[in-house]
């Protein structure tokens, strides 16, 4: 989903013939009106669940779902439970399988009992197409997010 800051975002232009053998999978709603937020829930590629809490600012908003998503730094996540907190900064617009947008998210996975706090930085350039995503959003959005796995 682009845009979810998982954006989570990162994790687009897949396209229709993308295979899912790991059952992840992410499901996003989101609003802005000058202060916003949302929420992000999912299952990461490790099979992990995880959803993430965001809070920001922008204009729009919109629910998706995408069946190749995963939460924020889900690749620095080592640990049996963890969290994350970083940043994100959006702007996309979908209608069903079509999409366009960017996005940029970053943070600390926090990795208790496993090293310590990891970095993670995932960008996504502009991008556009038709994947195997539902959605209905047209949204800028910045801000703040938490991840729990």
């Amino acid at each position: 989903m682009l845009g979810s800051a998982n954006l989570y975002d990162y994790v687009q232009a897949q396209p229709l013939s993308a295979k899912d053998p790991s059952g992840l999978a992410s499901v996003s709603i989101d609003g802005y009106y000058g202060g916003g937020g949302g929420i992000v829930i999912g299952r990461n590629p490790d099979g992990k669940w995880f959803i993430s809490f965001r809070i920001g600012v922008g204009m729009g908003g919109g629910v998706s779902y995408d069946p190749n998503g995963s939460g924020a730094g889900a690749d620095s996540c080592a640990c049996k439970w963890n969290s994350a907190l970083g940043f994100y900064a959006t702007t996309q617009a979908g209608f069903l399988p079509a999409f366009v947008g960017n996005g940029v998210g970053g943070g600390m996975v926090m990795n208790p009992g496993c090293g310590g706090p990891t970095g993670y930085l995932d960008a996504q350039p502009l991008n556009w197409g038709l994947d195997a995503g539902i959605r209905l959003r047209l949204n800028a959005s910045a801000g703040l997010e938490v991840t729990l796995y």
